[in-house]
């Protein structure tokens, strides 16, 4: 009976993630990065970011738009990093707060919560755990206490209070914990994976904005403009899910999901604004980091475009004939719409655009280019008269 109970809790877990990957990309791609397997010493579905472990009683009485509001929780939760930031805070209150703060973003995304779920808007794990009182409910001190299971003396302590599934510490299960440098290499990791997860979901027109706004938010902050140039390169590679080719990471598990796919990128464009106000340094600076990303994305081809109230120069390169430096042409005004129309005129659509400015112009294309557009800005962040009204803005500080 409790082998059965197990090979139909991998069939609905495999279908739950295949749900989530036609009707919710977003997740169900951050969801496909990671092993499955069973628990039994987990309460609902848990992840550390390193993989989902699921109990198969848990899976085989809950309805399944519960079980897929669970899986996309706890990888939200690892986006957001809730499983690398809880530091010497108490286990349960910590859960807590990661539930209250990720319930909304789901709801909002359109997923199924329990009745008495709650949700609070706008704030960090950090400002809900502050909120909440003392946790009095899983254990006399304070702290989860464990659920018996296959795997009950090894695992850590397991805590689902509104039962949408537990984030756990990353390398819970390590001997000593992880080290600074484990938690940042993890860190990034969840950072590249976000980034790809959300690019596959807006190409299919199903990237919940509150999500996309958020998860966004908790992730520039932290990485400086070079590193934030080289994934939102890499992740403009073309990707897409394989049925084909069976996703060997879950094989083992009896869960059949699909594989991803990478393509390499045909053309990157980059307009460069060559007005008077953006420091020649700045230029030179931002195109020796160019020439790096591209010889490691290789597109077949870089298209540079240098404009400042019109356009001053239009140039193809192969990946690796990119000039070691940029001969500036131009120092006037500053337009957005000039090297925009170029493209639009010679029939380029490439894999992405980079365009070097310092967001001083408010004239922008009236319809939104049908490529990623990624505005490199040395400026100050644009107000309400100049915020650019598509694409990505990554600000280098000064």
């Amino acid at each position: 009976m409790a082998s059965r109970t197990h090979r139909e809790s991998a069939e609905r877990v495999s279908g739950c993630v295949t749900a989530l990957l036609r009707e919710q990309p977003f997740f169900g791609s951050l969801a496909l990065r990671l092993p499955i397997r069973a628990d039994g010493s987990r309460e609902t579905l848990a992840s550390d970011g390193r993989e989902i472990r699921y109990a198969p009683d848990w899976v085989a009485e809950t309805d399944a738009p519960l079980i897929e509001t669970a899986i996309a929780r706890v990888v939200l939760a690892c986006a957001l990093k809730h499983h690398t930031r809880r530091g010497d805070r108490d286990a349960e209150r910590w859960q807590r707060a990661s539930q209250l703060v990720t319930h909304g973003l789901l709801r909002d995304a359109g997923f199924t919560l329990p009745p008495d779920a709650e949700a609070w808007d706008g704030i960090s794990v950090e400002q809900a755990y502050d909120r909440l009182p003392e946790p009095d409910g899983c254990g006399d001190d304070g702290n989860p206490s464990p659920r018996g299971g296959d795997a009950a003396g090894d695992a850590p302590s397991s805590c689902d209070p509104a039962g949408t599934g537990e984030i756990m510490d990353a390398g819970s299960g390590d001997d000593d914990g992880p080290s600074a440098q484990d938690i940042a290499a993890e860190e990034q990791a969840w950072d590249e994976a976000m980034h790809q997860a959300a690019n596959l979901a807006k190409a299919e027109g199903r990237m919940p904005g509150t999500v996309e706004e958020t998860v966004r938010g908790a992730h520039t902050s932290t990485l400086d403009w070079r590193t934030l140039l080289r994934r939102f390169m890499t992740d403009t590679a073309k990707r897409d899910y394989s049925w084909s080719v069976p996703n060997r990471r879950f094989i083992d598990t009896g869960l059949y999901l699909p594989s991803i796919r990478s393509e390499g990128m045909e053309s990157l464009a980059v307009i460069i604004d060559t007005s008077g106000s953006l420091p020649v340094a700045v230029l030179a600076a931002f195109w020796a980091e160019l020439r790096e990303v591209v010889t490691e994305i290789r597109p077949e081809r870089v298209v540079v475009l240098q404009v400042d109230a019109a356009l001053q120069d239009a140039a193809t390169y192969a990946p690796d004939d990119l000039p070691d430096e940029i001969v500036v042409k131009g120092r006037g005004g500053t337009d957005f719409r000039p090297g925009f129309a170029w493209l639009d005129e010679h029939d380029i659509r490439p894999g992405v655009c980079l365009y070097l400015t310092d967001m001083e112009c408010s004239r922008y294309p009236e319809a939104e280019p049908d490529f990623p557009v990624i505005f490199v800005n040395y400026g100050d962040p644009p107000g309400d008269w100049n915020r650019e009204p598509w694409g990505e803005r990554i600000d280098i500080a000064r």
